[in-house]
């Protein structure tokens, strides 16, 4: 289960060492088939969370795409993340949690596409 690092409440989960996207995060950025769907918290054009697992070694994620609108330019910038979990407590943790506190939540594999950028940003913030 998660647990507190600091008095901000940030959280360390467990690191999914065994999983492919660990040592090759770069699978994500074009099509995949990597995930299957285990459940749906949230389907919204601007707001998806689901519940992943990878096909290839059985890692969880909770997973979230957010796409912030742009109301002036139309330029969309656009969030995905993958946070990897282990139980239920941890996924119930973050269901409730907002698009912002996931940036509490360590590791995560981060892909951001800005307004105006050129390309998406893929990292693990650990």
């Amino acid at each position: 289960m998660a647990s507190p690092d600091d008095d901000l409440g940030f959280h360390v989960l467990k690191e999914p060492a065994d999983c492919i996207l660990w040592r090759e995060p770069g699978r994500i950025n074009g099509p995949t088939k990597l995930f299957d769907c285990l459940e749906t918290f949230e389907d919204d054009s601007h707001l998806k969370r689901l519940l992943l697992k990878c096909r290839e070694c059985g890692q969880l994620y909770f997973y979230e795409f957010y796409e912030w609108i742009d109301w002036e330019e139309g330029d969309d910038p656009q969030y995905w993340t993958y946070i990897p979990v282990e139980t239920a407590a941890e996924i119930e943790m973050l269901k409730e949690a907002s698009p912002f506190d996931l940036m509490r939540f360590t590791p995560r594999l981060q892909r951001d596409f800005p307004n105006r950028g050129k390309a998406p940003r893929l990292i693990w913030i650990r």
